[in-house]
């Protein structure tokens, strides 16, 4: 019964000290990526839009964007957007990363960011949703919402 005891309570001191770790890791890791992923949101909103520049979302864009978004979508899509006019003002995005661990493919590092933005012809919100793989972030998705599209 000694030993059996001795084994949990070194079980559980073990998942204490991971428990720390990664608390501490986080706590240090996460703001750096809050700011990085923050920067990269806003660069890549801001390429894209101004221009409305269907190249600009693909050369960030993962495989798996580019796999699933036909292009022909994507044109009609863009098409829809520049429905908007030119980029007037950015105002910014809004949002963190999170860092998930996974049994399938260990740290996971992920954001959402939503950004203002006026254009000639009305507001719109962009969202993006992000990832980062090899210290890069891309694109897992990329949202734009605008009343001016619910007009005929």
């Amino acid at each position: 019964m000694k030993r059996a005891l001795m084994i949990l309570g070194a079980m559980f001191l073990v998942t204490v000290v991971l428990g720390v770790g990664a608390f501490a890791f986080i706590a240090v890791k996460g703001p750096a990526l809050d700011a990085d992923s923050k920067r990269f949101a806003d660069e890549t909103i801001r390429a894209i839009v101004t221009q409305w520049d269907v190249a600009e979302l693909e050369k960030r864009a993962t495989p798996e964007f580019l796999a699933v978004a036909q292009k022909q979508h994507v044109d009609k899509l863009f098409l829809m957007f520049r429905r908007l006019g030119t980029l007037k003002d950015y105002k910014g995005s809004r949002g963190d990363a999170t860092m998930s661990l996974t049994t399938q493919h260990g740290w996971v590092i992920s954001a959402a960011y939503s950004g203002e933005a006026e254009f000639e012809n009305g507001p719109a919100t962009i969202h993006l949703r992000l990832i980062q793989r090899e210290d890069q972030w891309q694109i897992l998705r990329f949202e734009v919402n605008s009343k001016v599209f619910e007009q005929s």
